[in-house]
């Protein structure tokens, strides 16, 4: 007996395109918003932001009847170059514009803006190769004896001990978690609101606001190395020329129309001794 099969008549059944597209997943970024900024000296014009170094003086004995002799320190500066300009373009043809069941140049405004974002926090992780100090070899976890080692480097340093952070990676997180002493509800005090073994997130450890971020960098080798970072907030400077901006061009003669977000920025490291590469294990 002949029976009519999804085979025989495929023609007549459709294939639904759904209205909610499912979105690639972005890494967290953080970095920008814990680095000293220095966006207004170049709002409107300039390329390098020249930020001179006022060194130490020491005090000397006065002695009755001698003069006193003055100091002259020959200073040095730090620049912050304005030469990150990136952009993320994309351009729909009319006709994918008016058959797509979902407004696509919505969506891919949002992935365009999160483009250069990345961009400029992964800028900023790239510092820990300024570093002047660091603590693990990335071929052991995070640990506690590591943490206290790295926050003293930032003590005998002089770096204020407000506005400390450590930007991690997830899998440093994990280490975190699995060391009792931070999760205990002995050690740290039960607290159904805000207990991390509860609610998954950290907020100090040891007065350093901790920061979980994807873009931490890690470098390939034997071992690969996570280079998390423990820095205060004057350790690096960020110049945000042009935040992100949005234009959009016709382009009569390809029937099409085209999308670009840009912006542009400066960064560089400001004082090595307040940043520590905190490297531990992938």
């Amino acid at each position: 007996m002949a029976v009519m099969t999804p085979t025989t008549h495929n023609v007549f059944i459709p294939e639904v395109w759904s209205a909610e597209a499912i979105r690639a997943r972005e890494s967290r970024l953080v970095l920008a918003k814990l680095v000293k900024r220095f966006d207004d000296e170049v709002e409107d014009y300039g390329d390098v932001i020249h930020c001179g170094l006022i060194s130490e003086i020491a005090a000397e004995a006065v002695v009755p009847g001698t003069d006193v002799t003055p100091v002259a320190p020959t200073e040095t500066e730090v620049t912050i170059t304005i030469n990150r300009h990136f952009d993320s373009a994309y351009e729909i043809h009319d006709r994918t514009k008016w058959q797509a069941k979902i407004r696509l140049s919505e969506e891919y405004r949002g992935k365009a803006g999160y483009a250069i974002a990345k961009r400029i926090d992964t800028d900023l992780q790239g510092s820990y190769a300024d570093a002047s100090t660091s603590v693990g070899d990335g071929s052991t976890a995070f640990t506690d004896a590591n943490l206290i080692a790295a926050i003293r480097l930032l003590d005998v340093a002089d770096v204020p001990e407000e506005d400390r952070y450590l930007v991690v990676h997830p899998d440093a997180i994990a280490d975190i978690r699995a060391i009792d002493k931070f999760i205990r509800a002995d050690a740290v005090g039960y607290n159904p609101d805000g207990s991390p073994i509860l609610k998954g997130e950290f907020g100090q450890l040891y007065g350093v606001r901790v920061l979980k971020s994807n873009n931490v960098t890690i470098t390939a080798g034997t071992p690969t190395v996570v280079h998390n970072l423990l820095f205060h907030k004057d350790a690096i400077g960020l110049a945000m020329q042009k935040e992100i901006t949005w234009e959009e061009n016709r382009g009569p003669k390809s029937l099409s129309n085209i999308y670009i977000a840009q912006a542009l920025w400066g960064f560089n490291t400001l004082r090595t001794n307040h940043i520590v590469d905190f490297r531990t294990a992938e």
